[in-house]
């Protein structure tokens, strides 16, 4: 189960903005109706019959700007907020691939195999905008450009209305695959400190807790609140949204497992997997 404060990983922040903007919407909306006298409307008569009229549309005016801004950063919070989410499920994804590709007989898959599932997992909450997508890291490998399109035929097979234009999908995978990372950490039962970071041939025990961490650059599209919310900016403000899953490893436990639970497994988890 992932922890209820896993959703406030990177983005307590947010939270609180959204929380405050949404409570000063409702309290300035509440006032404006509860002190507006309806009859005053008949003054903006007044606006088209003479200049003095306009005395009257300044305060309207001036609240405006105020509710615009914050209605903006709720909207903006809002996404943010979602995308977290998205990185959640992304992490969890990512966790579940690597707790069956660690014991098996090629672990050195592992990492591409989580990375390509927090690919998969981001795509519906990537930015299809391809100025994003523009600069270093997006792939362009055939094997890359194969991906993205495979994704798009398969989206195309299974969606009952297919939304978009024809690069609208593509366009999302590839983003997610420039800006998702996922990293694998592991830790043995009985073993202090923080979890190591996972390399091929580490002996990772049949039952240790495989903590996969995924990263994600979600770009801030409103640009004065970009600015404030943003914790990096090249070539565009963005902002780094990570989340965390532990899952228990899947690895085979055996008769020496029983007697040392944090015995590394002696033997890999007994199902081969095809590898490229």
């Amino acid at each position: 189960m992932i922890p209820l404060s896993e959703y406030f990983r990177s983005v307590e922040i947010i939270w609180g903005l959204w929380l405050a903007s949404l409570v000063i919407l409702i309290e300035l909306t509440r006032r404006s109706v509860r002190t507006g006298r309806w009859r005053r409307w008949r003054r903006w008569r007044i606006v088209l019959r003479a200049e003095r009229g306009a005395a009257y549309s300044l305060a309207y005016v001036m609240s405006f700007v105020v509710w615009v801004l914050i209605v903006c950063l709720i909207i903006q919070c809002t996404l943010i907020l979602i995308v977290k989410i998205g990185t959640v499920y992304a992490a969890y994804a990512a966790a579940r691939s690597a707790i069956v590709w660690v014991p098996t007989a090629h672990p050195d898959q592992a990492p591409a195999k989580a990375q390509r599932s927090a690919v998969l997992a981001m795509a519906p909450f990537a930015s299809s905008n391809a100025l994003y997508a523009q600069g270093t890291g997006l792939g362009t490998s055939a094997g890359q450009v194969g991906d993205a399109n495979s994704f798009q035929s398969t989206y195309l097979k299974f969606a009952d209305h297919p939304v978009g234009t024809t690069n609208y999908v593509p366009a999302k995978f590839r983003y997610a695959q420039k800006s998702t990372g996922a990293r694998i950490y592991y830790q043995n039962p009985g073993t202090a400190g923080a979890p190591a970071a996972f390399q091929p041939g580490d002996p990772v025990a049949w039952n240790a807790g495989i903590t996969v961490v995924v990263a994600y650059d979600m770009p801030l599209d409103i640009r004065g609140w970009a600015t404030i919310l943003r914790t990096g900016k090249s070539p565009f403000s963005y902002r780094r949204i990570v989340s965390q899953v532990t899952l228990s490893n899947e690895g085979a436990q055996t008769p020496d497992d029983a007697n040392v639970p944090h015995n590394p497994p002696s033997r890999p988890l007994g199902v081969n997997y095809d590898v490229p």
